[in-house]
């Protein structure tokens, strides 16, 4: 009696056992291949990137290269998110989870050699971190881990932010009223004076500034001819460039020696450069 109760329950366990669903890869698509990409937000105009000889490019936003590892990240994560069961299938649901051609987050096309691998719709979010997608090929609509910071809708957040950085090491750092220059590791002053003596911090927090250059976007309708603010001419690994400074506003212009083009500065790095002058880097000694 005991025996025919456990073989019932073991039938009925086995009956009624929820079944476990295999996961697929959302997106099958060779990313090695992947020379474009064309990216369309609920407003505004496609964000096109390139590979140009195997680095990403902006050819609508002066061909300036893409942050990096931007891209592969986001490839990545669509090829490697895994899905099991799609939350809908019907054009009800594509318009109700924002997945479909005229109602979307973001829309991503993907394309090798000028032809189109695969459409990619991301829709909703459901909660923190994930969203519903889906491929235009495919009626099926899953939920994926991956957040709109992957696919940001305005091009200044794709360009490599680093692109003015000078090249490390750095030997001599020159603006208006100081020179330093380098002699193995120990940064020393052009014609110090006898009661002037470098403040070491200072130095270091200065060449930070200069080394971890971090500019926000492109600017337009500088006047070329205008005076900068102030100015830091730089001896690095390649050679020597010049930064001039520009002041709008509240704002600060940089332009580099080796770019024809202009940029906004980060704001925290415009009020700290400004603040430095020969007096700001040293120690001053009263003479007896």
């Amino acid at each position: 009696m005991i025996q025919s109760g456990l073989i019932a329950y073991v039938y009925k366990s086995e009956l009624f056992e929820t079944p476990v669903l295999a996961k697929t890869v959302f997106l099958e698509v060779d990313i090695n291949k992947t020379d474009r990409l064309e990216l369309h937000s609920e407003s505004g105009k496609p964000i096109v990137v390139k590979n140009n000889g195997g680095k990403w490019i902006m050819p609508d936003y002066q061909n300036l290269p893409v942050s990096k590892g931007k891209v592969e990240a986001l490839l990545q994560k669509l090829t490697q998110s895994r899905v099991s069961a799609p939350v809908g299938t019907s054009k009800a649901a594509a318009a109700r989870f924002n997945v479909n051609q005229t109602n979307f987050k973001r829309k991503l096309l993907l394309y090798h050699q000028g032809k189109l691998q695969a459409q990619v719709l991301i829709g909703k979010m459901t909660t923190q971190q994930t969203h519903y997608a889906r491929i235009e090929s495919d009626n099926r609509i899953y939920t994926i881990k991956l957040s709109l910071d992957h696919l940001p809708a305005k091009q200044e957040n794709w360009f490599d932010h680093q692109i003015l950085q000078p090249e490390l090491p750095l030997m001599r750092l020159e603006s208006a009223d100081f020179a330093l220059h380098r002699v193995k590791n120990e940064w020393q002053l052009d014609k110090a004076k006898k009661n002037e003596q470098l403040d070491p911090s200072q130095v270091k927090r200065l060449l930070n500034y200069i080394k971890y250059l971090q500019v926000i976007s492109i600017v337009k309708g500088v006047d070329a001819s205008a005076k900068p603010a102030f100015y830091f001419i730089v001896n690095d690994k390649i050679g020597m460039v010049r930064y001039d400074f520009y002041k709008r506003g509240s704002k600060l212009i940089i332009k580099s020696s080796r770019s024809a083009l202009y940029y906004q500065l980060a704001d925290y790095l415009g009020k700290a450069l400004a603040t430095f002058n020969r007096a700001s880097l040293f120690f001053v000694r009263k003479m007896k």
